[in-house]
């Protein structure tokens, strides 16, 4: 019941209600004084004006101090209990001893209604502590009521007029019983309806507030599931990519485990990389590599290897720009550059069209041993953003190709020594014979001839003896280089046969055809100088001509027949060219 006396208070209604009553009160009696002062009947005394406005104007401060704040009201429940009584016993005095005045209706409605809220104020939880609250009251009620009339002179005669006055009284006194007892219920029950609705509408809202609590973790943790989602795709991404990358370096270092020549190599590289990592272009440029130089040979110029789907003109422009261009912009970056956007763009290759502009590119050098520059990696795609994390890939790749470049410049080097004369740089006796027999069966099979020429330095010794032999060995290279020079622009071969002997051959031509090419490398032995320090001087050669089929039959006597040719030209002159014949088979 409490919480109902608290759920009435908590907006200051009744508050209100009572202040509102008890200043009605004091107006009422304002106005029944000022009656009574203009008529000649009855008059109200003016104490007694006094006192109901006292009794009033404290109510009013009581309700005011007291009853205004609900948790006041609970908290202080005895207190308002008593005041509940205090208004009833006030009522009660005031409604008999003004009985017979016009204010006595007033007093007579005031005592119901503050019957009816003490009725309704006390604990309907406890039947017993109710119960006893209403005998209480009843007996203290009819005590005080008769006490009033007893005082006041206005109790009936008799007894029977006693016992009837108090009947009227019990019965006066049970009727708010029953109605505050019927008002007490009924409020009860909805106050109950409204409790039950409340817990149901605050059981709702902390099954919403758990829900709500319940979709937020679900929201965090889909929040932390998309994110380690993202972080998951990102990390498959990258294990993919290594995985790719790690593929494709694996079939870099097969290809190059796999090929000694770097030309063969490189152009392996570029597709490779093109194919499996889908990209427009791959480019890669070697630098000129002059380190094995032969006699007769033109120097290297750049060596180029691309692979693209961009279409044959834009490899030929690449080409181009590579060949007769300094490639000033790319030569001068000595580290890895990358570009992901067009707006980066660098100019490397001079006469690529505008139209062929990528706006990815990562262009980075080739660096050998000692800081050596082999030449330089460019890849190339058609779509931003594409190289924002994969620089270290392709300093790998780019640190593979230095590594292939220098073990196939290692094997060429390698190769060189085993296959070349060391002071002539020409081929020696012994890959010299590999090509001869190689030779030989070609033509067997194709039904061509093989001519060959042996020359040998006419008083070699004696050149030794005269200028010493370190003018000797400038004249075996004189000889030589002019001999590999006259073999490489005719599509032939030169040979060191052995001392200051040498060898021309030619696959396909006609004894007459490589008389005139020895005949012209004779006169040219002979009319050039030889300088070394500050001597010069001048040597002649005899060689001596033999060709299979034409002039020897058995192909494994054709390097027997041209020796037999030159011996034949040493005996009758020097400086002088013998072709293979029967007279000199004769004399042999």
């Amino acid at each position: 019941m409490l919480k109902i006396m608290s759920s009435i208070y908590k907006n200051r209604f009744i508050y209100k209600f009572h202040v509102c009553l008890y200043v009605a009160l004091i107006f009422y009696d304002i106005a029944c004084m000022a009656i009574s002062l203009e008529s000649h009947g009855e008059k109200m005394q003016v104490w007694e004006f006094v006192v109901i406005l006292g009794v009033a104007v404290a109510m009013i401060v009581t309700e005011h101090i007291g009853m205004k704040d609900p948790e006041r009201v609970q908290k202080h429940y005895k207190f308002c209990f008593v005041y509940q009584l205090f208004r009833v016993a006030c009522a009660t005095v005031a409604y008999y001893f003004w009985k017979d005045f016009d204010i006595a209706p007033v007093f007579f409605a005031l005592l119901v209604l503050f019957s009816i809220e003490t009725f309704v104020f006390v604990p309907y939880d406890d039947n017993m502590k109710r119960v006893s609250y209403y005998l209480t009251f009843l007996v203290l009620y009819v005590i005080m009521s008769l006490g009033v009339r007893m005082v006041i002179n206005k109790l009936p005669n008799g007894l029977l007029g006693m016992l009837r006055e108090v009947a009227i009284t019990m019965v006066l006194v049970i009727i708010p019983i029953i109605i505050g007892e019927a008002l007490a219920k009924i409020y009860d029950e909805f106050f109950k309806q409204i409790m039950a609705q409340q817990r149901s509408l605050e059981s709702l809202n902390d099954v919403n507030e758990e829900l709500k609590e319940h979709q937020d973790r679900i929201k965090k943790v889909n929040d932390v599931l998309g994110a380690q989602k993202i972080q998951l795709q990102a990390a498959n991404k990258k294990i993919n990519r290594s995985h790719d990358e790690m593929s494709v370096q694996n079939e870099v270092s097969s290809a190059i485990a796999s090929s000694k020549d770097k030309e063969p190599l490189m152009r392996k590289i570029v597709d490779i990389l093109q194919i499996r990592l889908d990209m427009d272009a791959v480019i890669i440029i070697l630098e000129p590599d002059n380190t094995i130089q032969i006699p007769g040979e033109e120097p290297k110029g750049r060596f180029l290897a691309i692979a693209t789907n961009m279409g044959d003109e834009f490899a030929e422009q690449i080409k181009r720009s590579v060949f007769e261009t300094d490639l000033k912009e790319m030569l001068v970056m000595s580290k890895l550059y990358m570009q992901n956007t067009s707006t980066e763009s660098v100019k490397f290759f001079q006469y690529l069209d505008d139209r062929y502009d990528m706006p990815s590119v990562i262009c980075l050098p080739i660096i050998g041993k000692e800081e050596a520059r082999y030449g330089t990696l460019v890849v190339m795609k058609n779509k931003i953003n594409v190289f924002m994390d994969g620089a270290a890939f392709y300093q790998n790749i780019a640190g593979q190709i230095s590594l292939g470049v220098s073990n196939a410049m290692l094997y060429e080097q390698m190769n060189d020594m085993a296959i070349r004369d060391g002071l002539t740089r020409i081929y020696n006796r012994g890959y010299l014979n590999e090509i001869m027999n190689a030779y030989l069966n070609e033509a067997m099979q194709k039904k061509i001839s093989v001519t060959m020429a042996l020359f040998d330095i006419d008083k070699f010794k004696m050149v030794n003896d005269t200028y010493g032999h370190q003018c000797g060995d400038e004249a075996i290279k004189h000889v030589s280089r002019l001999l590999n020079i006259a073999a490489i622009r005719n599509g032939g071969i030169a040979g060191r046969y052995g001392g200051e002997e040498f060898v021309i051959a030619f696959l396909g031509k006609t004894v007459k055809q490589v008389y005139e090419i020895t005949q012209q490398v004779h006169e040219q032995i002979r009319e050039t100088p030889i300088r070394f320090a500050d001597r010069v001087f001048q040597v002649t050669a005899s060689a001596g001509l033999s060709s299979f089929p034409e002039t020897c039959e058995n192909p494994m006597d054709l390097m027997t027949r041209a020796d037999w040719a030159m011996y034949y030209s040493k005996q009758n002159g020097r400086n002088r060219i013998t072709i293979d014949n029967p007279e000199v088979v004769n004399k042999m």
